[in-house]
């Protein structure tokens, strides 16, 4: 399991001894409700969650006999099982007759006939309004005296009447008693425990929220006389919302799957999944022992992407392994400290400005917890990208509140410490360590111990194993051939790969490959050098694989200058639309802006002899030439970095690809790009 950890304790919702005021209590609500009005109709064998009812939900919420098998799912076959819902044609009275000594009180003979008495006198007075009753049904903890139990199925005989239907002379039950006894004596308080846990609450919230309920309902019975009560109305109460959710994995896993979702385009833009299992998988292994995880590299090396797919594919796995969240820095609020809380009441449907919301990340875990009894941890993982923003790194104060506790928990997790666990994960996205450690360094000045430091996966380039992987699984085989030729070469001649590959390919791993599409090979072109070292940078490849046929391929492979133009076009709207996303309302600069930066400065260091530039002369040309401000400048220098689109080695730069340089420089406004671009 991804995430799982073998040192921390199985979470268990803690369960407080049963208090005889609440149990009373539980048993009183329980009463009022079946006396509220709790007449079965038809329809309360179809489990309709759109039109529940009141028995459907007392039935549902009591888990009466069997708890672990009385789920959504088992309703209608526990209905059946029990003879609930067998011929329940008209409608059935329930009587609840529940003592605080248990099966240490009996029901004898004379009380038995006196409770069948007041079955008959109901049904007797719902048949005079037009109501026809089929079930007589007991539910008591109470043991059944020895008279009674002996004669118990000559009594459920008895009590029981049949009706011969003259069209077929056939006998069928009209009306049947069916006796539910020795139940426990804490039925209704167990359940309402259960049920309040699956939205998170602790059994002192549980026991106002009865409070609450019972006042509820006492208030909604005048005006109705029959309060209609569902499974939302009694979450209400318990919670004190409009809107209550669960917070069970069940319920929670569509609402994460669903944020996930929207990010892939409104963050990621992500049109091509390009799996790069190995990063996946060294997640995996390095979170497992870990509560803190830092995934670093430079620009458009696909850090953001890898922890969106390891989530997306944490979220799917079954049994649910834990509940995931990614963030994208710039949409998360300063001005909160606890971001868990943020999220996990987003799920829960808390109203803005609700306590809950201001709890601390041990606490808001602890619901999480309280909801999914006996899960192993993690019960979260979250993931957060973007933290070397300048905004986050001049303003440390929320995440280093949100990445302490993780802290602590790596550090109980490494020492194998024996100690109530966090139950939860962090990973974090940076371009280097050295950005988490501005965030996390002590006052005192000095960096986290070596033991407390989390471990690092750095994202590079694209490796030849991977090259070749993607290679087969996007392209035709007349274009695998051609990347074939340039790999081959490189092996073959000796060639350093230094310039591109982060590892040099072997005759070993590439040998598969090549026998594959040897045949191929004679006809087969190599691709152009330039061309071959843009796509081991994977921003790039996303908009290569996007171009619509393969003849166009084969022209950009060529290093065709239209075709080069067209590539650069779609890669420079993907780096203009997400600087706009992040920092437009922090800027006051729209897209038509942030291209005329781009455009301003490509211009400029398109003119100069050398391709190294200081970081000062993409400030100082942008401010001095074109009205803009020195900060929006800057903001943007961090943004070309982040987005791939310059690499950085110390104060010094250089465009990543002298192409998109070219058309950056070659096009001044974004109107000129949205017109001749595709």
């Amino acid at each position: 399991m991804a995430g799982k950890t073998t040192t921390a304790k199985k979470h268990q919702a803690r369960i407080d001894p049963p208090d005889g005021g609440r149990v009373a209590l539980g048993g009183f609500i329980y009463q009022f409700v079946a006396l509220a009005g709790m007449i079965a109709w038809p329809e309360a064998c179809e489990d309709n969650t759109e039109t529940e009812n009141q028995v459907s939900t007392l039935l549902r919420l009591t888990r009466v006999l069997q708890p672990e098998i009385f789920d959504e799912d088992g309703f209608l076959q526990w209905l059946e099982e029990t003879g609930l819902g067998t011929h329940l044609k008209q409608g059935a009275f329930i009587q609840l007759k529940f003592s605080g000594d248990g099966i240490g009180s009996t029901i004898g003979p004379q009380e038995f006939e006196s409770i069948c008495t007041s079955f008959r006198k109901s049904t007797g007075k719902a048949k005079a309004a037009g109501i026809r009753i089929a079930k007589w049904i007991l539910l008591t903890n109470r043991r059944l005296g020895p008279k009674t139990q002996k004669n118990r199925s000559e009594q459920e005989t008895k009590y029981s009447q049949t009706q011969v239907n003259p069209r077929s002379a056939a006998q069928s039950n009209e009306r049947q008693l069916i006796i539910h006894s020795e139940l426990s004596t804490t039925l209704w308080d167990d359940a309402l425990l259960r049920f309040g846990h699956r939205y998170g609450l602790t059994p002192t919230e549980i026991e106002v929220g009865m409070g609450r309920l019972l006042g509820k309902m006492l208030r909604d019975i005048h005006p109705s006389g029959a309060p209609n009560i569902t499974k939302t109305y009694i979450a209400q109460a318990f919670t004190g919302e409009q809107d209550p959710r669960p917070l069970t994995l069940g319920e929670v896993m569509p609402f994460c799957q669903r944020e996930l979702e929207r990010q892939q385009h409104r963050i990621l833009s992500l049109n091509h999944k390009i799996l790069r299992r190995n990063i996946l998988d060294a997640i995996t292994t390095a979170i497992q022992d870990h509560a803190v995880l830092l995934i670093c590299g430079h620009g458009g090396s696909g850090k953001s992407v890898a922890l969106w797919q390891w989530l997306s594919e944490l979220g799917r796995q079954q049994p649910l392994q834990a509940a995931v969240a990614f963030r994208e820095r710039s949409a998360l609020n300063l001005g909160h400290r606890n971001i868990v809380a943020q999220i996990v009441n987003d799920w829960a449907g808390t109203e803005q400005g609700s306590r809950r919301r201001e709890e601390t990340i041990e606490r808001t875990l602890s619901r999480l917890v309280i909801a999914n009894p006996g899960h192993t941890p993690p019960i979260l993982i979250l993931g957060i990208d973007g933290i070397d923003e300048e905004k986050a790194l001049a303003s440390p104060g929320a995440l280093d509140a949100l990445i302490r506790p993780f802290l602590e928990e790596n550090r109980r997790l490494l020492l194998k410490e024996d100690t109530p666990c966090l139950g939860a994960k962090l990973i974090l996205v940076c371009r280097d360590q050295v950005h988490f450690d501005m965030l996390v360094t002590p006052s005192s000045g000095y960096p986290l111990p070596a033991l407390e430091r989390p471990p690092e996966i750095t994202v590079t380039d694209f490796s030849s194993e991977e090259l070749v992987e993607f290679v087969q699984e996007y392209f035709s085989p007349a274009l695998a051939a051609r990347f074939q030729l340039n790999l081959q070469d490189m092996v073959g001649s000796g060639t350093p790969t230094a310039n591109f590959f982060s590892d040099a390919p072997s005759q070993r791993t590439l040998s598969p490959f090549m026998n594959a599409h040897s045949a191929l090979d004679l006809n087969a072109t190599p691709v152009d050098d330039e061309v071959f070292r843009a796509l081991c940078h994977p921003a790039l490849w996303h908009p290569f694989v996007e171009l619509e046929t393969e003849e166009e391929k084969h022209l950009f492979l060529n290093g065709d200058p239209a075709l080069l133009r067209v590539v650069a076009g779609k890669f420079a709207h993907r780096i203009v639309a997400k600087a706009d996303m992040r920092q437009s309302q922090r800027l006051g600069l729209g897209v038509p802006q942030i291209w005329q930066i781009f455009h301003n400065v490509a211009s400029y260091t398109k003119s100069l002899t050398q391709t190294v530039h200081a970081r000062q002369d993409w400030v100082t040309y942008t401010c001095t030439h074109h009205q803009f401000s020195g900060s929006q400048a800057d903001v943007l220098y961090d943004e070309a970095i982040s987005a791939g689109m310059i690499q950085v080695q110390a104060q010094q730069w250089e465009w990543r690809h002298s192409f998109v340089q070219s058309y950056f420089a070659d096009t001044p406004t974004y109107r000129d790009h949205k017109e001749g671009g595709r």
